[in-house]
């Protein structure tokens, strides 16, 4: 236990156990607006996540506030480890993501008593900021500001879509695979290069994007491989839904800026960051989740 909240509420790291629960969790509370059913996406991204399959979260990196009588969840924040760049230069960065309470207990400042414990997580490692996407300007309340713009890539609406009569001569699109990786590796840092502010991905990070989520899960991307007449020359990253009848595209040779398919366009619009005072109107490439 990290602490006792009083009104018999304690706050303490999630666990291995807490897989189920808290996909139930989030996917209940995090619904899409006026949604009756749950947000199965985001469970799926959760049982990810606490599963262990994330190659740098643990589920001792998320906090859960739970009823001491029941022990049912009743509020939960994660906070996920990343390394960016700024001009080249590597950033630690920590994401808050996944963060909600059941409605009862809102306004009873559970989220801040868990901002206050991965704060103090974030500083111990050594984390020059931490970055978050969310509802506008509610973040100021507990230490963050405007930061970067977020998004970028195509979007695509399906009456602008019409069949091809051919493929054009030689090229080919097909899904990523394994023996790719260090292809995407090489390819993604060159591209990531023009921008001031990116996150670069190992293979491990890689890895994880191919194979280590869920089909359902709300983080995952469809990622194709462009090849032409048998060489790889560039890839493409799109969202597996449509949202709003668009289909949301990421450009070959870069990733996406900001994983905001699943959200409407007024939360996902900007990056937040409580840092020190690191500003900017550049795009950030997006995270790995």
């Amino acid at each position: 236990m990290i602490r006792d909240l009083g009104d018999g509420l304690v706050l303490r790291c999630a666990t291995d156990d807490d897989a189920e629960p808290l996909a139930v969790f989030v996917g209940d509370v995090l619904r899409a607006q006026d949604s009756v059913e749950p947000n199965r996406a985001l469970a799926a991204w959760e049982r990810d996540l606490i599963g262990g399959r994330h190659p740098s979260f643990r589920p001792g990196d998320a906090t859960v506030v739970a009823d001491r009588r029941t022990g049912a969840i009743v509020s939960c924040l994660h906070l996920l480890s990343q390394t960016w760049t700024y001009g080249g230069v590597p950033i630690a960065v920590g994401q808050p993501e996944l963060i909600g309470t059941v409605t009862e207990r809102r306004g009873g400042g559970l989220v801040r008593a868990q901002f206050e414990v991965i704060h103090r997580w974030s500083a111990e490692r050594g984390q020059r900021m931490l970055a978050i996407t969310g509802i506008p300007w509610f973040y100021r309340q507990f230490g963050y500001e405007l930061a970067i713009e977020r998004g970028g890539g195509p979007r695509v609406f399906l009456d602008a879509v019409t069949p091809l009569r051919e493929s054009p001569p030689g090229w080919r699109v097909r899904p990523a695979e394994d023996t790719d990786v260090a292809f995407l590796v090489e390819l993604a840092a060159a591209a990531t290069a023009r921008h001031l502010v990116a996150v670069p991905r190992d293979a491990a990070l890689w890895r994880y994007e191919l194979t280590g989520k869920r089909a359902d899960s709300g983080a995952r991307r469809e990622i194709r491989i462009l090849e032409r007449h048998g060489e790889r020359v560039g890839y493409l990253a799109h969202a597996f839904d449509l949202w709003a009848a668009a289909w949301r595209s990421r450009p070959s040779r870069s990733w996406p800026a900001c994983r905001g398919a699943k959200r409407g366009s007024a939360r996902s619009a900007t990056w937040w960051s409580r840092a020190r005072r690191w500003r900017g109107r550049r795009r950030a490439r997006a995270a790995p989740r």
